[in-house]
């Protein structure tokens, strides 16, 4: 993100728009129904609904951005030549249409550089070209992996795997920034660290324990089968409320998904024996 602070700054402003706007309505509609009341109701209450996240997210970001910036826990750093990154500014373009999921997150202005770029790498963010990303394993975005892409790259790139929650699911993308030549063991540092600090990915029960899930599975099938059960007697007795055709939906999905969990952890248990 570039200049965190005027953003926030924006979510701010937005902020007490919305409250100003929500004020106003509430002092004007003691008078009576009016269209200006509703007005300034539908449209203050979106903005002061939505605009604290964003707000509250841009500072953050602001107050990391000033940190990293007045030289606090800095890990590595280097500077990109203005040939090395006219060079990056097209390999990347070719990388980002290769796949929606290698877009990058960086915006790559098109303007050039001819002082070059400098990358500022944190612990947990960096900066590249003025703009402050954080990287978190289980962060906003999330960090996913790290790459190092070698030639045909050029230059030799470090590519961050993220992901954004979306209304769709996940939403992955990448943040690739460029390394320098003549700093290539400050690049390698951050390399190894990010890679250090990605935790590996978890193996479900089934296949961390079968046995437990195996378990966990017939405990499952036994609570549904008495769900089932008591739905089945209040029904015999004429009890044909919602909450019994509930009771009798949960129990008999608790048994079959249950027994599901057991018989592919016993599968799995057999297999890993072999």
């Amino acid at each position: 993100m570039r200049k965190p602070a005027l953003r926030a700054f924006f979510w701010l402003l937005l902020f007490a728009m919305g409250l100003t706007l929500v004020a106003h309505g509430d002092a004007i509609s003691y008078r009576g129904p009016s269209t200006e009341a509703a007005l300034s109701f539908a449209i203050g209450a979106p903005m002061l609904v939505i605009s604290p996240f964003f707000l509250i997210r841009a500072t953050l970001l602001a107050i990391g951005n000033a940190k990293l910036m007045a030289g606090g826990k800095i890990i590595a750093r280097w500077h990109v030549s203005a040939d090395a990154w006219q060079a990056f500014r097209k390999y990347d373009a070719r990388r980002t249409s290769q796949d929606p999921a290698l877009a990058n997150d960086f915006t790559v202005l098109k303007a050039p550089r001819d002082r070059g770029v400098d990358v500022i790498v944190g612990e947990r963010q960096l900066v590249v070209d003025g703009s402050y990303h954080v990287l978190r394993p289980r962060g906003l975005p999330e960090l996913r992996g790290v790459g190092w892409l070698g030639p045909p790259a050029d230059p030799e790139c470090i590519e961050f795997r993220i992901a954004y929650p979306s209304r769709y699911g996940t939403r992955h993308m990448c943040l690739r920034v460029p390394v320098s030549v003549l700093q290539r063991e400050e690049a390698r540092r951050t390399f190894f660290h990010f890679q250090r600090i990605i935790p590996p990915p978890k193996e479900g029960l089934v296949f961390r324990d079968p046995t437990r899930a195996i378990r966990i599975g017939l405990l499952m099938a036994v609570v549904g089968t008495a769900m089932t059960g008591v739905a089945a007697m209040l029904f015999s007795r004429g009890a044909m409320g919602d909450g019994v055709i509930i009771l009798l939906g949960v129990g008999l999905g608790a048994v079959v998904g249950g027994l599901l969990v057991s018989a592919i952890a016993l599968v799995v248990r057999q297999t890993s024996r072999r």
